[in-house]
């Protein structure tokens, strides 16, 4: 190996620290490699021994480094990246090592990974607590929870991991696990990637380097996912829309899309030897994730908040009171892009509801959001954010009213009003179809600021 190898982390933040720590806890994975931390932020600091590059130009000259770590969001065709890459510099990232040291901890086997364009999250989840139920020795890590890296400490041979990768994190991915699942696919992140064949490209990273024994399970009602998985060696395993352990009747959360993903979850699970009274007991229980259709509140006189990470909003295991007229506000703040709204309006075909959308867009096309308006019952749209003018004329033609508001605050309250013109049950569907970084920290705080907004309603 080269001596003072030179490397970089791009940039230091949740991944870029967790790949720190590792690299100072292993200083025999790079024996006197020299690191940089290189980052945005001019008041960046770092540990004793390790050098900086910091503030507007952190992005400078990598084609000093033979190593580079590469953070997700960052886009893998940045002309500086180009660059680095002609001289010679090599990118790799934090899911690449992990795949790298996990072999030396963990039975290979025992390795699930789980993407997708929308439900990688859910999906994840319940393989998580479908294993943690039958009492395997289970870890969660990945795109959300903690970063994979922080949990090699503690793997055994006995160990499973599950992990959830987005394309950012599958990039440069060289490695690909024995258990692959593969959600619905469709066109994402084109402002960072490109262009479509690009970001499957990086999906495809995922199974592209499987052995022959090994299996990927995907969703065959989905004609890009067919083909992506296509492009490995690994055995596939198709899953449809049903699953005979359990209807969409039974699960909690709402939505053709969150039956799909369970029903994915549970196949991989039965596969795993799950026995099938521990796939429905969890599947039953499953009060789905956060801000992805997350009934946040039944508006009615005397009523309180569902649910929610907030003291404002106690658990409660009954609703308020079933009869009279109400007004239910959903939190889908997770759907980011219009395909996964279009989803979250497939599951209000038979309710009334007001969309409230709008962000900052990822170069994605809304036309397929004006046909779910059409085919829906989006009773009026509520815009907010950057490109609400974008999503105006894309769904101008459906002749549903269109509102603009400056503020979230105002949009809710908005929406409000117009749903409690369609009684006697209506809903407020916050299913944004964009970024949230134009007017919010990432769409965790979005979410949060509307499940906010909701509760001091009158």
């Amino acid at each position: 190996m080269k001596s003072n190898l030179k490397i970089a982390i791009l940039t230091y933040h949740r991944e870029g620290r967790s790949v720190l720590r590792y690299l100072l806890r292993h200083p025999n994975l790079f024996p006197g490699a020299i690191i940089t931390a290189c980052d945005a932020d001019p008041k960046t600091r770092v540990p004793h021994g390790v050098q900086k590059q910091v503030g507007p130009t952190h992005l400078s000259n990598l084609g000093q480094f033979d190593l580079i770590f590469r953070t997700p969001g960052l886009s893998y065709f940045r002309r500086e990246f180009r660059n680095a890459r002609r001289q010679g510099a090599r990118f790799t990232s934090l899911t690449e090592l992990f795949f790298s040291e996990a072999p030396k901890r963990i039975n290979r086997n025992h390795l699930i990974a789980v993407t997708g364009s929308k439900g990688k999250s859910t999906t994840a989840t319940l393989i998580y607590r479908f294993l943690k139920a039958a009492g395997k020795p289970v870890f969660f890590a990945g795109n959300i929870g903690q970063p994979a890296l922080e949990i090699l400490p503690r793997l055994t041979r006995k160990s499973w991991v599950v992990l959830e990768l987005s394309s950012f994190q599958l990039e440069e991915l060289r490695q690909s696990p024995h258990i692959a699942v593969m959600c619905e696919l469709f066109p994402e992140h084109l402002d960072i990637h490109g262009s479509r064949q690009r970001y499957y490209q990086a999906k495809s990273q995922l199974v592209r380097n499987q052995k022959k024994n090994d299996l990927v399970f995907y969703l065959s009602r989905n004609p890009d996912t067919a083909r992506v998985v296509r492009l490995g060696p690994g055995r596939k395993i198709p899953v449809g829309d049903m699953s005979p352990l359990f209807s969409p009747a039974d699960l909690k959360v709402r939505g053709g899309h969150q039956y799909r993903n369970a029903v994915l979850a549970a196949t991989v699970a039965e596969h795993l030897g799950v026995p099938a009274k521990i796939i429905q007991r969890v599947t039953r229980s499953f009060p789905g994730l956060p801000h992805r259709l997350q009934l946040v509140r039944r508006a009615k006189p005397r009523t309180v908040p569902l649910g929610g990470s907030h003291a404002w909003a106690k658990p409660r295991t009954v609703l308020p009171g079933r009869s009279g007229a109400w007004v239910d506000f959903y939190d889908d703040s997770a759907s980011t892009n219009p395909t996964a709204t279009v989803a979250a309006l497939s599951a209000f075909a038979d309710t009334p509801h007001v969309l409230l959308a709008g962000g900052r867009d990822k170069d994605l096309n809304y036309r397929p959001l004006a046909q779910a308006i059409r085919k829906n019952r989006t009773r009026a749209v509520v815009l907010i954010g950057q490109d609400k003018e974008k999503i105006a004329r894309a769904i101008r033609a459906t002749r549903v009213p269109i509102y603009r508001s400056a503020t979230l605050s105002a949009a809710v309250r908005k929406a409000y009003a117009l749903a409690k013109k369609f009684p006697p049950r209506s809903a407020v569907v916050f299913s944004p179809a964009a970024l949230s970084f134009d007017m919010f920290r990432n769409y965790q705080d979005r979410g949060e600021q509307f499940q906010k907004i909701v509760s001091q309603l009158g």
